[in-house]
């Protein structure tokens, strides 16, 4: 469907055991070589690129394909090449040759090993890794924690007393200040709520001896979390444990953002009207709620939903 016909080289197709490699007569289109400029079109295409990188050497045939429903002409198919492999633990370059005379895919075979029952070759493993969407996965902990003496009940309370003075993000307990945050640096450079000779520090084997060590971990980690999120924009709620996108003066707010292949972009909030007329009903805001997950050593699982 691709090739030059003009150029009466073959198509050649090249296996082995660790690569596929196919040439096919005929670079880039000129509408798309106008597209891609100065960039390659495979950093174009892994940089989330699709529809716009589209073009028909032969109309004909692509319509004929179209046609009898074995393509869908959306211009995904080197996206949908790109990421099928890396989904299968491969890799993939593409790129037009020299003088842009031809078009060359070079697709790499996944890491395998062999199985010691058939003597068959089958996925290695020990090089897959794999994805879950809404769950984050904790691949270490801080050392070690601070905890200070305080009258405060609640960590917004002892913000609150303690007005203009620095309290890092932190959980109270027990009469205590916990925190991520070194208190005796943050209490030596700055005037604070805390005595300076109160403070304990705590390894987290010797947080997790305690009987209330591993609520103390988990409130910690939400804290810094809601820390993280207020840095970026969203509105928390704690009690709730979920956050989302505050409105705007527009009438919808969109993100974009990388994902593992290409980038995207998403509706967060949008303004619900009447449908016979323009007035405003609600906004609805699309909302992120969050858990632990066999904690310790599980992750952080994430949910999506919506706020009205």
């Amino acid at each position: 469907m691709h090739r030059d016909y003009a150029v009466e080289a073959p198509i050649e197709i090249r296996i082995s055991p660790t690569e596929i490699e196919t040439v096919s007569p005929g670079g880039l289109i000129d509408e798309v070589a106008l597209r891609t400029g100065a960039e390659s079109i495979e950093s174009l295409v892994r940089g989330g690129s699709r529809g716009v990188l589209k073009g028909y050497r032969n109309p004909v045939i692509s319509s004929f394909f179209y046609g009898s429903n074995e393509m869908e002409r959306r211009g995904s198919g080197l996206a949908d090449m790109l990421q099928y492999t890396i989904d299968n633990n491969g890799d993939v370059h593409f790129y037009p040759m020299e003088q842009n005379s031809a078009f060359k895919v070079l697709i790499f075979a996944r890491p395998e090993a062999v199985d010691e029952i058939t003597r068959t070759a089958v996925a290695d493993q020990s090089e897959t890794v794999r994805f879950t969407t809404n769950l984050v996965e904790f691949v270490g902990l801080p050392e070690k924690i601070w905890h200070a003496g305080t009258s405060a009940r609640s960590a917004s309370g002892l913000r609150k007393s303690a007005e203009d003075l620095p309290v890092p993000p932190g959980y109270v307990q027990d009469g205590r200040f916990f925190s991520f945050y070194d208190l005796e640096r943050i209490t030596s450079d700055y005037v604070t709520p805390f005595d300076e000779g109160d403070i304990e520090e705590l390894t987290i084997p010797e947080l997790f001896e305690q009987g209330n060590g591993l609520n103390i971990m988990r409130r910690l980690l939400h804290e810094m979390l809601n820390e993280h999120l207020r840095a970026i924009g969203l509105v928390v709620d704690e009690d709730r444990r979920r956050a989302h996108f505050p409105k705007t003066d527009e009438p919808e707010r969109k993100i974009t953002y990388q994902g593992r292949v290409k980038r995207a972009t998403r509706t967060i909030v949008k303004a619900r009207t009447r449908r016979d007329s323009d007035d405003l009903l609600y906004y609805e805001h699309k909302v992120v709620s969050r858990m632990l997950w066999k904690f310790p050593g599980g992750a952080l699982r994430a949910c999506e939903g919506s706020v009205f």
